[in-house]
């Protein structure tokens, strides 16, 4: 019996959907244990990364090298446009992306 859409909404390596949406689920990441340590910017990029990298990693590897086609920069130096680029293309709602860029700073 093939997947139906509620049994993709509970899976933990796709997008999950609200309201027709799609969105990444990354607001349950803020209570993690390992983004409780996340005190400075790297860290939380550093975090966020690896989320992505869990979530899809060829996916992220994709988003990655066509922003970064020689050395990938360091979380905390990535840009509003750049971060909202990765996101969206890994399939974060537009309130999923305000948030990560709020948390990384990149928030006007």
């Amino acid at each position: 019996m093939s997947a139906g859409i509620d049994d993709l909404c509970l899976s933990d390596t796709v997008p999950v959907w609200a309201e027709g949406l799609p969105m990444i689920g990354l607001v349950a990441w803020w209570d993690e244990p390992d983004y409780k340590p996340c005190n400075t910017l790297h860290l939380r990029g550093l975090f966020i990364f690896r989320k992505l990298r869990e979530l899809d990693p060829a996916k992220f590897q994709e988003v990655m090298t066509d922003l970064y086609r020689d050395d990938q920069p360091d979380p905390q130096d990535i840009g509003r446009f750049e971060w909202q680029t990765i996101l969206a293309y890994m399939g974060a709602s537009e309130d999923e992306i305000t948030d990560v860029q709020t948390r990384m700073g990149r928030r006007k």
